[in-house]
């Protein structure tokens, strides 16, 4: 290979593409926009597996970290309802 490492590196490096969300970031979202981004990450998924099967994938670990992050989404709207639930069954 003809082409520096650090080039090289960079080209791999997978947040350089999209980063990991984080926890704050997510409680920053609405529901609705919460609900659009695992739908979002879920078709992602389904596309990074598609070229898995096909052995077209440059980068396969992203796969784990968007499962994470659909995770933390799933926990943060969990949270969010657990409070309201919590509130109706004490005003009874």
């Amino acid at each position: 290979c003809q082409c520096l490492p650090g080039l090289l590196l960079n080209s791999l490096n997978w947040k350089s593409e999209k980063h990991i969300m984080k926890a704050e970031e997510a409680r920053g979202l609405s529901e609705k926009e919460r609900e659009e981004k695992i739908t979002d990450i879920n078709q992602e998924i389904f596309n990074l597996r598609l070229q898995l099967a096909t052995g077209k994938i440059e980068n396969p670990s992203r796969i784990r970290f968007l499962r994470r992050d659909i995770a933390r989404l799933k926990t943060i709207q969990k949270e969010t309802c657990v409070p309201e639930e919590n509130s109706a069954k004490q005003g009874e």
